[in-house]
Order: C-alpha cells, then sequence, then structure tokens
C-alpha cells in the first residue's frame, strides 16, 4: 500500500457492542482503519495515544461504573484537546440542545443512514485536509507523519433519499423477565 492509500483513521466509542460493530463495519467497508473504544474513558486514552485519529464517533450514553464523563463530555474535551479533530456524536434517546455541543460538531440521532455518517466524514476529512493546505503544510508532508488521506477507490455516497435499510440502530434488548 503506498503512502497515498493510508486510510484515514476514525475513532468509534460506543458501549454496545453490536452497535459497534455495525458503526466498525460500516467505516472498515469504506475504507477507514478504525479504531473502538467502550466508553469515554478509554477513547481519550486512545485519543491521546494515537495522533493518527481524524474523527471520533461517539455515542452520547455511555454508561461506566467509576466515571461520569458521557458522549458530550467526551465531545468537549475531544475539542478542546485536539482542535483539528472532526466530532460525530449519536444518540437514539438523548437529543443536545444547540450550544451542547462544541462547536463544530455534528449530532446525527439513531437510526442514521450509512450515507449520512459517510457525509460527514468526508466533509470533515476535506476540511482537515483544507485547513492543513492552508497552513502552509504540504497534503504529502502530512500523509507522511499520518495525516489523513482518503483511500483510492473510496466512494462516498452524498447525503441522499435513501430507502431505510441498511439502517445503524441499537438492538432492543430482549426480555429477561
Amino acid at each position: 500500500m503506498s503512502i497515498n492509500e493510508k486510510p484515514v483513521a476514525i475513532l468509534v466509542a460506543e458501549d454496545e457492542p453490536l452497535v459497534r460493530m455495525i458503526a466498525t463495519d460500516l467505516l472498515e467497508d469504506a475504507g477507514f482503519k478504525v479504531i473502538e473504544a467502550v466508553n469515554a474513558i478509554e477513547a481519550v486514552t486512545l485519543l491521546e495515544a494515537r495522533p493518527d485519529v481524524r474523527v471520533l464517533f461517539t455515542d452520547i450514553e455511555m454508561p461506566v461504573p467509576d466515571s461520569t464523563m458521557d458522549g458530550v463530555m467526551l465531545a468537549h474535551l475531544a475539542s478542546k484537546r485536539w482542535p483539528q479533530l472532526g466530532i460525530i456524536v449519536t444518540s437514539g434517546r438523548v437529543f443536545p440542545a444547540e450550544g451542547d455541543l462544541p462547536a463544530g460538531a455534528k449530532f446525527i440521532p439513531k437510526p442514521y443512514l450509512p450515507s449520512v455518517l459517510l457525509h460527514h466524514i468526508r466533509k470533515f476529512v476535506e476540511a482537515n485536509t483544507s485547513i492543513l493546505v492552508q497552513g502552509q503544510v504540504s497534503i504529502e508532508t502530512t500523509i507522511a507523519e499520518g495525516g489523513p488521506a482518503m483511500p483510492a477507490g473510496v466512494v462516498i455516497d452524498p447525503v441522499a433519499e435513501a430507502a431505510p435499510q441498511g439502517l445503524a440502530a441499537p438492538v432492543s434488548e430482549p426480555d429477561k423477565s
């Protein structure tokens, strides 16, 4: 694989294993390198260790026994510490009010169309590349240092009026009574 085909790294922070697997499969099928976190604390640890991450995709509700950090708090922390990081927040039950998310972050309600998620990720990757070029850093240098690069041959559908098939959504828990 040449340097120009290096996949963009996306961090998926989602506590529900099936939902995380669906998002991961979708993003990997689109040519991205996916790093998974099961909660906000693990996501921060991975962001600290992985400077190649270009987009954070996080659920809002991620209960952790000894922590109070949810996806919104993670988004704010990530925005402050890694200002060029694209941030996408999702939930099927909590809908943030205007101003709840950091500037530039996007909210996508569950269930989301894969094309909508991919559209927003592509926008963040393109914006990040544009910022780097305007800042007098060449794309080739950035890619060589682990910067963003859209893999050759990856086609991302624009937001479209698609049938609701292939939705990524939480699955109801079985009745345990």
